[in-house]
This record gives C-alpha cells, sequence and structure tokens, in this order.
C-alpha cells in the first residue's frame, strides 16, 4: 500500500512537470485518499507554469502556512525573486513521505541553515530514518529510506527528479504485500451530510434549521457577553440582550473537509494523540457533546474545538468555496491568521446587518493543537510563536484577556488564531438579528 501511495504522489507532481506546471504546495494537507490506495493531489492556489519568468513571486512569506514541507531554498532566499522549480516540489515531496511514515518532519531550523551535513542531508532526517523500523522487508525499509534522503537533499540540483523517482528501487517494483506502518486516518466524508457524498461533488450550502435551531440558539445566548455588544468596532448606541436565529445552513465541501482532516490528523500525531488543554476551557465546550450527537465527535487529541467567526453574507459564498481563508487577512493584533472567538458577541463584532438588520456569524471546527498564549500585540507576524520547550512553533494562539493575565492587551474576549486555513472547517452559517433590551 505504502508502494503505491508513494507512487501516485511521484506520479501526479510528474504530470504537472511534464506540463510545466509547479505545484509550489506539496503538502500532507493537500494530497487526499480518494480510495485506500489511490492519492490526489489538490489546491492549485500557489500552482505556477515553469515559464512564467517570475510572473508569480514566491517567497518564504507566502510559504508562512506549509513551511513544515517547504524546501530549504525558499528559507535561504535563493528563488525569493524566482519563479519556483520543479525541484522545491521535489523535496516537498521528500516531507510528505518522511511524514506518511514517522509522523516526523525536517525541522526549520535544520531547513533554514547553510550547513550541509551528512553527504547533503539534514542531521535530523537521518536520525529519524535509523530510528525507523518501517517495513517487515528491510531492503526495502532501506530503498525507501534512500528514496526519501534523495528527494530531501539540500542541493536542490542533486535532488530526484520525479522521472528519476519513479524508476528509483523503491517504486520501480510494486509490491502490494508491503505493509503500511502509521496509523490509518480517517479519510471519509461525514454520514449525516446530505448531498455531498463524494470527492467530486460541488460544495453545497444545505438548510439544517430545524436540526441545529436549539442548539445554537442557546450558544449563541450562553457564550455571549452582551454587556459588549455594540461597544466594539461596530459601535451602537442601542442595549441588546440577546441574538435569535433566523436560519443555519450546513457546509458540505468534501476538498476542504479532506483538508481539514488531513491536517487535523497531522496535528494529532505530531502530540502523540495527547495535546496538552487548554488553560481555560473555550466556552464553547459544554455544547461540543449535544453536537457531537448526530455530527463526527470532536478530536480532543489536537484540540479541536467549536468557535465562532464573525462575516457578512457577501463573503459566504467565498468560504463556502475555500473555507476561512487567513490569506485575505492584511492585518491583526496578534498575527495575520484567521480569527475566532468563544463568545458569539466577539464574532458579533464584525458582523453587518443587511436590509432586513440580518447579520452572519459562522461556527467552525477549529484545530488549535498545541496553543501559544500570547498577552501583548503582534502584529503583521505570519506565524504563531515558538515552543521553546520543544523547538517548534505552536500550532495556535490564543490572546489571554486581563481577567486570565494581568499583563494582557485585551479586556473583554479573548481570541483564536490559526494561521493555516486547513486548520479550521466552516461548519454552519447562522444568519440571526440581534435582540433589544427593554428600557423602563
Amino acid at each position: 500500500t505504502i508502494t503505491f501511495i508513494t507512487k501516485g504522489i511521484v506520479s501526479a507532481v510528474e504530470y504537472l512537470h511534464k506540463n510545466d506546471i509547479v505545484h509550489c504546495n506539496v503538502c500532507a494537507h493537500t494530497i487526499y485518499m480518494e480510495t485506500l490506495h489511490i492519492p490526489i493531489l489538490s489546491c492549485f492556489e500557489y500552482a505556477c507554469r515553469i515559464d512564467s519568468h517570475g510572473e508569480r513571486i514566491f517567497t518564504t512569506e507566502k510559504l508562512s502556512a506549509e513551511t513544515n514541507f517547504a524546501s530549504p531554498e525558499l528559507f535561504m532566499g535563493s528563488l525569493s525573486t524566482k519563479t519556483p522549480l520543479p525541484m522545491s516540489d521535489m523535496f516537498s515531496v521528500g516531507c510528505v513521505l518522511l511524514f506518511l511514515m514517522s509522523f516526523n518532519g525536517i525541522r526549520i531550523q535544520d531547513r533554514s541553515s547553510n550547513s550541509e551535513g551528512e553527504f547533503g542531508r539534514f542531521p535530523h532526517v537521518t536520525k529519524v530514518l535509523q530510528g525507523c523500523d518501517l517495513f517487515h522487508d528491510r531492503e526495502r525499509a532501506k530503498n525507501w529510506a534512500d528514496l526519501v534522503v534523495k528527494l530531501t537533499n539540500k542541493d536542490p540540483h542533486r535532488r530526484l527528479t520525479s522521472s528519476q523517482a519513479l524508476v528509483h528501487n523503491f517504486l520501480a517494483t510494486v509490491d502490494t504485500t508491503v505493509e503500511f506502518a502509521a496509523t490509518s486516518l480517517d479519510v471519509s466524508l461525514p454520514s449525516y451530510w446530505e448531498h455531498v457524498l463524494d470527492a467530486r461533488s460541488q460544495a453545497q450550502r444545505v438548510l439544517v434549521t430545524n436540526k441545529y435551531y436549539n442548539l445554537v440558539t442557546r450558544m449563541l445566548n450562553e457564550t455571549g457577553k452582551f454587556q459588549f455588544v455594540g461597544t466594539g468596532v461596530d459601535a451602537d448606541p442601542e442595549q441588546y440582550k440577546g441574538f435569535q436565529v433566523i436560519s443555519i445552513d450546513r457546509i458540505e465541501n468534501a476538498s476542504l473537509w479532506l483538508q481539514y482532516v488531513a491536517k487535523r490528523n497531522e496535528v494529532a500525531a505530531m502530540l502523540d494523540y495527547n495535546a496538552p488543554p487548554m488553560e481555560k476551557p473555550a466556552a464553547t465546550l459544554p455544547f461540543s457533546a449535544e453536537f457531537e450527537q448526530n455530527d463526527p465527535m470532536l478530536t480532543v487529541q489536537a484540540n479541536e474545538m467549536l468557535l465562532f467567526h464573525g462575516t457578512t453574507e457577501e463573503t459566504v459564498p467565498f468560504i463556502v468555496q475555500t473555507g476561512i481563508d487567513n490569506r485575505y487577512n492584511k492585518r491583526g493584533l496578534f498575527g495575520i491568521g484567521a480569527y475566532f472567538g468563544e463568545n458569539s458577541t466577539k464574532a458579533d463584532e464584525y458582523t453587518q446587518r443587511d436590509l432586513d438588520n440580518i447579520r452572519t456569524i459562522v461556527i467552525a471546527r477549529v484545530v488549535l493543537g498545541d496553543i501559544g498564549y500570547v498577552n501583548k500585540k503582534r502584529l503583521n507576524q505570519r506565524l504563531p510563536t515558538t515552543n521553546a520547550a520543544k523547538g517548534q512553533l505552536y500550532h495556535s494562539s490564543v490572546a489571554n484577556t486581563k481577567f486570565e493575565h494581568p499583563d494582557a492587551f485585551l479586556n473583554k474576549h479573548r481570541e483564536f488564531i490559526v494561521f493555516e486555513r486547513q486548520q479550521s472547517y466552516p461548519e454552519l452559517v447562522v444568519r440571526y438579528k440581534r435582540v433589544n433590551r427593554e428600557v423602563t
């Protein structure tokens, strides 16, 4: 199975390269499995033609969401003024194969270093390969390790091309008896979806008001801090006591879901399926059990939770198709990411009423993983903070209020920030109205 999967990934990349296209974003969450052995390479928003002569400037800044799979020359700047080349894709393929079999990656500090290491390899890769007993057949394990090393050479000119990789000893003879040693991943679509039943179906927005009305009404009103409504970025002289739900739609988007599940599994695996619990549970946590009665359970091993995201009805069609995409965010107090709230009233600040005074909030699944807590502003930062104990980036940031920390910048609501769009899935679109407080 692992041979079929590997050959499928390399074949997909070779097809692109033969057609003068560089994918530019080959990573664990841009590959999903349509069947057990058939990988599909998706997400071509970064792709460019090899002969485009610099029309697409591709720098580390634009790579910020997928740094775990990026080639070292992108960190060292040699491609900062050029169009990405096929050699960059091949390094990413090597990273995917390394993660696929060991749930380990190449550390960013190793990739951005100018030191060559043994035979141009990364010392961390060599250590991982030596420590992994991946196959019952030791010769196949040796061939697999050799393939990964040759794909992840620091010198891009010494890496295997896609055509060379396909005739490598590991892939030249497909062995259907090879056993896949990694934990199996959930790649199925939710059983409760009504209209999108396979990976090729178009994304749909499905009316589900009756199913979720009571739950969502309670979530919006019991997590809200209504004394703050109209006092934030949406200054309003009225006083409000709650929210009235008008309609609820479910987003069914197979491509987004499969990318999200892949990322969720990746984060859970990186944390050895034991994510550190939040210092203070999210206000939405009490509603998780009720939400899970009919829907897939939240993965606590990845700190997956339900959070709110304020938006406009005009933006919803884009969210249905591409998710809550942090790349459209140009600024943010705590980094250029996608922002969520545990309190409905925080998300409400970022909504806009239509002619009927109806506003829109998205209830999203969000993978927080290993959380970095911040108290000070982090203007223009495109990555979360670093976990010094582990020597790697946190998966997300949570901005405290003064209630959690006296030196915190915020006063009213905590904010939750992720820096990769695959870390959230927009589950429900809620249209609602603010309910005025009776003034006596």
